[in-house]
């Protein structure tokens, strides 16, 4: 997931395996989540986080803070998909 939000970040990354620790519940919204801290062994001064809520297993949010105190915050929101059918429809013989 990192190399895919933060391709600028991570270009030089050793291959060392990241940690990812539970840090209990949290409130996120009107849900609770369970909240990760990532631990990047290249980027010890750096922090990150995960939410994901405690009953759909959805990832709510992301944040991140580097050694320079630059932060950056993502927040998910999943919402129902309605597909219909186009009209009109139009066969095809074969």
């Amino acid at each position: 997931m990192k190399k895919e939000f933060l391709k600028a970040d991570y270009k030089n990354d050793s291959g060392k395996a990241e940690q990812y620790v539970n840090k209990g519940t949290e409130a996120c919204g009107s849900l609770t989540c369970y909240k990760y801290q990532i631990i990047d062994p290249d980027k010890p001064n750096d922090e990150g986080f995960l939410w994901f809520d405690n009953s759909s297993y959805l990832l709510r949010r992301i944040s991140s803070k580097d050694s320079n105190g630059t932060t950056a915050e993502m927040t998910f929101r999943y919402e129902s998909v309605n597909i219909t059918e186009p009209t009109p429809v139009k066969e095809t013989v074969n």
